[in-house]
């Protein structure tokens, strides 16, 4: 039986016996005789104080109840009825101006046969032997202060208002308007606010089911409310130029009033040109992206704790990026992104990356169609982002020189192990990279069979890096670099390890010479 049923039936008792105190028995004291009727129905009365009992009405100043997993605290009750009524297990109306419901027992530890479902609820107003109830002021306490729910409630028909809290997300409010539309059906309207201004408002159906909750929406989010907020989870100044977006969606509901879980969560944003427009500044550069709308998420969330997972359809924008004398032009694809959080500052996230570089330039060299593809990581965690992959591959059809007369000719397939990049009070990271395809030369000469392979490393305010040259597995050249960025010094040094030339092994062996008829067949380096 429902705890709501329970609550109302004790009521009914303590008013019933209230006026049989009146008319027959005044001796009795009545608290004495309510109480067993409270253990009955699962509640031990802790404390009740009576201002008032008459025969048409019952005024009780306080009435705490006590079970295995509830605290209820109600004060300013007042009853209404007449002798028909009770006679018939009725009353007109009970008016409790505060009831206070803390969950005592951890909500782990409710089963699922004790849960209170949206159905279990609904049914148990309509059992509820009271023809009007008013719940004025009703606060719903979490026993791990995971939530705490503030809201005024009348039935028939069933009309709540009220205000929820979420530790999870801290200076947020959710206000609601609820309305029972159908015997299994609630309409609900509702604001979000962050720090005070409206971050989101939604229509939501809610039906009823026997252990779950269906529910869908649809909400409007007006951006510059939550931009500050995003800013406390991404590692750079990052603006959304959109106006406003949209979300609709649905999902089920678990354990509702207990320890609410989600599951089957499917959610699409989109806005009304369906773009994602946003801006990036930070120590790596300035970016403006143009994401395709709509996006799908797919997902559960465990608990209001903050952990959750989701996964998103493919994210595809083209965007531009800069940074002193390099310029992209990219359009970028995610593929396969999952995210999953422990809390909302713990959390994984994995997605197949591919760029292509529609353009690009560094100082005097530029290129096109250059491409990018990697299963990228990404963690956040003690306030520091990190990206990580095993393999990044990078293909470069071809570097053209604004400087170079020659006729520079640069080709490679490039790949990059062991990626790492730490954002956090500062800026770290590090990787190997390697070669093959590499083809190099001008008009005068081709370089024969190249290949390089080298490490990069970031730390604080120091880098380094080791570049090895290989020409024909016969000429091996190696540079070695080191840059101090606060006293904007460094240092390099470069080896050519020993070559012999021979009949065998002659300089045509090492570069393709054109309009060059001669060669080097004897000597060394």
């Amino acid at each position: 039986m429902s705890r709501l049923i329970k609550a109302a039936l004790l009521l009914l008792v303590i008013f019933s016996i209230a006026f049989g105190i009146i008319l027959f028995r005044p001796s009795l004291v009545l608290s004495t005789l309510v109480r067993s009727n409270a253990a009955e129905l699962g509640f031990e009365i802790s404390s009740m104080l009576a201002n008032r009992l008459g025969p048409n009405s019952t005024e009780l100043a306080e009435l705490v109840l006590l079970s295995d997993e509830q605290e209820i605290r109600m004060q300013g009750i007042r009853a209404e009825y007449s002798l028909s009524q009770l006679l018939a297990g009725r009353m007109q109306t009970i008016h409790i101006e505060h009831i206070e419901l803390r969950w005592t027992t951890a909500s782990e530890a409710i089963t699922e046969e004790e849960s209170t479902t949206l159905a279990s609820l609904l049914e148990a107003f309509d059992a509820v032997p009271v023809e009007t109830l008013i719940l004025p002021e009703l606060r719903l306490l979490a026993s791990n202060e995971d939530y705490e729910i503030a809201l005024g409630l009348q039935s028939p028909p069933l009309h709540i208002e009220g205000r929820a809290k979420l530790r999870a997300v801290p200076d947020t409010v959710i206000e609601f308007d609820i309305r029972r539309s159908s015997p299994t059906d609630l309409e609900v309207v509702s604001n979000v606010l962050l720090a005070g201004e409206l971050a989101a408002d939604a229509n939501i159906a809610l039906k009823a089911r026997d252990t779950d909750t269906r529910v869908a929406f649809t909400s409007t989010l007006p951006v510059q409310s939550f931009r500050d907020q995003l800013a406390q989870y991404l590692p750079a100044d990052t603006v959304i130029l959109n106006g406003r977006l949209s979300l609709q969606g649905n999902f089920e509901v678990r354990q509702i009033f207990e320890n609410p879980s989600f599951a089957n969560i499917s959610i699409r944003l989109d806005s009304p040109n369906s773009q994602l427009l946003v801006n990036q500044e930070s120590l790596l550069g300035s970016a403006d992206m143009q994401l395709q709308l709509p996006l799908d998420i797919m997902g559960s969330i465990a608990d209001l704790s903050g952990e959750f997972q989701f996964e998103l359809s493919p994210l595809v924008g083209i965007g531009n990026w800069s940074l002193e004398d390099a310029h992209i032009n990219a359009q970028t694809k995610f593929d396969n992104t999952a995210l999953q959080c422990t809390s909302p500052s713990s959390c994984n996230m994995q997605s197949d990356w591919q760029s292509d570089l529609l353009s690009w330039r560094y100082d005097a060299y530029s290129g096109e169609e250059l491409s990018l593809s990697a299963a990228l990581r990404f963690n956040y965690s003690n306030e520091e982002m990190r990206v990580a992959a095993d393999l990044v591959q990078i293909a470069i059809p071809a570097i053209n020189s604004s400087t170079d007369s020659t006729g520079l000719s640069i080709s490679s397939n490039l790949q990059l192990n062991e990626v790492e990049l730490r954002v956090g009070d500062f800026i770290s990271g590090g990787f190997n990279f390697s070669s093959s395809e590499l083809k190099l030369g001008n008009s005068y000469a081709d370089v024969i069979s190249p290949a390089y392979a080298g490490k990069v490393q970031l730390e604080q305010d120091i880098l380094t890096g080791i570049l090895e040259l290989d020409v024909n597995q016969s000429l091996r050249l190696g540079v070695g670099l080191q840059h101090f960025f606060l006293r904007d010094t460094g240092d390099a040094m470069l080896q050519i390890a020993a070559h012999d030339f021979s009949d065998a092994a002659p300089l045509s062996s090492l570069f393709s010479l054109q309009d060059f008829d001669a060669d080097i067949v004897a000597g060394a380096v």
